[in-house]
């Protein structure tokens, strides 16, 4: 189980209301699904960085490893950061299934696909995880 500095408290609705999506049972389910494919257990985990985005905020985000990935000083700057990681054209597509709020999580990966391993996730993990879910 990721500890609560890397997943802050309320993470996923926060994340989606940040983003003007509404919280679905599915769009809960592909986050949570998301977060634990980005491998966060055990001593890999970034400070306060559900996603393992690596948006550089201006005012200070240190580096967690050598993909860059961020550490942030609170919850509100990793939600901020992953939503403007998200907010990117390139991601358009997740935030897009997201707002609609009618996709299964698993519609959402596939339909996602390139968008997520863009990010760097392997699509086939989040798929995986959600089989368990």
């Amino acid at each position: 189980m990721a500890t609560q500095t890397h997943l802050p408290l309320h993470w996923r609705l926060r994340l989606l209301d940040v983003l003007d999506c509404p919280r679905s049972d599915e769009n809960l389910r592909f986050l949570q699904a998301w977060a634990q494919a980005e491998g966060v257990t055990g001593s890999s985990l970034s400070q306060r960085n559900p996603l393992n985005t690596t948006y550089p905020l201006p005012w200070g985000s240190s580096d967690f490893n050598d993909s860059h990935v961020k550490n942030y000083s609170t919850p509100l700057e990793g939600i901020a950061a992953t939503a403007l990681t998200l907010d990117q054209t390139t991601f358009a597509p997740i935030v897009n299934s997201l707002k609609a709020g009618t996709a299964t999580a698993e519609q959402i990966v596939t339909s996602c696909w390139e968008q997520i391993r863009t990010w760097g996730t392997n699509p086939q993990v989040i798929l995986d995880v959600l089989k368990t879910m």
